[in-house]
């Protein structure tokens, strides 16, 4: 009694250049090719292989029809299989999973389970019993062990729509399947890595709020451990932020995997699928997608709880800043006040030392020009002495206070200095030239 063997190659549709070596040696091994397969087409039998594809995934689909179906022609056709994928060197290591489907007209799924029992491996505690339209069905193994599925049909002889399920949808549900388990086993490890990690977080924040409502120290010190804090919290915000990203991110994509591959199984017509089998498929995916959904929450709680505490420990140190400010402040002030006195203090030491240097100026002044040009000087009218001596004076002290400024960067004094040094010259001649003429006229 005839027997029809399938095996489905699931691997990531980036790695199908891996594969076509083995696309190749199936050729050399008398396989036929079918790009674009009408799987009902009486001429298509013997052995040949096509391709199937959904999103993300391609699959390999290998077909072969054993004539008699006996345990030896499967052992035989499972031993060729394998040599030829040693002899391939083909990318098996990135395979995502392999089905193995054994389909009869001829014979009873039960009889071809006790057939294949002692070549495949699969756990008998793990079957499920499928209610099929035009036949009877098992899935041997539900979950993946090594990567391996098995199946066991009898069909209705004749009925196209069974071999078009076996060929076309068959392989894209399981993919579809296989790619969910890769996501959540993805997923899944993430989690584990994620809540402790956000254990640990959770504790440096207790022990950060705990130590700025205890700790005694300067307003110094309190701030740069303030800093400190707010340092250490923006990081683990960050890192907060960051684990409910790919939290968020797991959900979303298991739950459009989930989609997915409901939306496949209820497309398909041939398996009657009903609640009692999308909760034996699907019910470890929707309890693992709760427990992500959970740890989203908890990480979003977290993650607002940091943002709490760094808009606290921010108040705190902007409240020690003000204090500090206030302080500088006040010092500033104490400083501009002392500065202010100085300053007063400084004009009225510059007015004595004007004073003190007019005086001297003017007494010094008036005895050279008594000493120099005496019977002028006793022909020139006192307040005229004291006239001229005032005026010397006083442009002289000005002179050497314009010239003070101007060495001291006060550029814009240049006129003013030239000015003054005119009129001095000026009054310097006039008095030397009147000395002279009243001299003369004595003798």
């Amino acid at each position: 009694m005839s027997l029809n063997f399938y095996r489905f190659y699931i691997y990531p549709a980036q790695d199908a250049e891996s594969f076509e070596p083995f696309a190749l040696k199936l050729k050399e091994e008398g396989f036929s090719y079918y790009s674009q397969f009408i799987p009902w087409e009486e001429n298509r039998k013997g052995k040949y292989f096509y391709f199937k594809k959904i999103p993300k995934v391609q699959i390999l689909c290998l077909r072969v029809d054993l004539p008699q179906g006996t345990e030896k022609e499967i052992a035989d056709l499972l031993s060729h299989i394998a040599d030829i994928e040693n002899k391939s060197e083909a990318g098996f290591f990135n395979l995502l999973g392999k089905i193995e489907v054994f389909s009869s007209i001829e014979k009873d799924e039960t009889e071809i389970t006790k057939q294949i029992k002692n070549i495949v491996p699969f756990n008998e505690q793990k079957t499920i019993e499928l209610k099929l339209k035009h036949g009877k069905g098992r899935r041997l193994d539900w979950l993946w062990p090594e990567d391996k599925a098995f199946y066991v049909f009898s069909f209705k002889p004749g009925i196209h729509e069974a071999q078009y399920f076996l060929e076309f949808e068959l392989p894209c549900i399981e993919a579809s399947l296989l790619r969910l388990d890769r996501i959540n086993s993805y997923y899944r490890e993430q989690k584990r890595i994620i809540l402790k990690e956000k254990e640990g977080l959770d504790q440096r924040l207790s022990r950060i709020l705990h130590s700025s409502t205890v700790s005694a120290s300067t307003h110094v010190q309190q701030m740069e451990e303030f800093e400190n804090q707010l340092h250490t919290l923006a990081t683990s915000f960050g890192i907060i932020a960051g684990d409910y990203s790919i939290i968020l991110e797991g959900v979303s994509r298991i739950r459009q995997m989930t989609n997915y591959s409901r939306y496949l199984m209820d497309k398909q017509k041939e398996i009657e699928v009903d609640d009692a089998l999308y909760e034996k498929i699907f019910d470890y995916y929707f309890t693992k997608l709760k427990e992500m959904e959970n740890l989203a929450e908890g990480l979003r709680i977290s993650r607002e709880n940091y943002q709490a505490a760094i808009n606290v420990i921010r108040s705190r140190l902007d409240i020690l800043i003000s204090h500090e400010n206030i302080n500088t402040q006040n010092q500033i002030k104490n400083i501009m006040e002392l500065n202010t006195s100085i300053q007063k203090q400084g004009l009225i030491f510059q007015f004595s030392a004007g004073l003190i240097e007019f005086i001297v100026l003017a007494y010094y002044g008036h005895s050279l020009w008594k000493a120099l040009a005496y019977n002028a000087y006793n022909i020139v009218p006192g307040w005229l002495q004291f006239i001229i001596t005032c005026i010397f004076s006083g442009s002289t002290v000005y002179f050497t206070h314009l010239i003070a400024e101007y060495i001291q960067g006060e550029k814009h004094h240049r006129r003013r200095i030239i000015l003054v040094s005119i009129f001095l010259l000026l009054l310097l001649a006039f008095i030397f030239t009147g000395s002279f003429i009243l001299d003369n006229k004595v003798h």
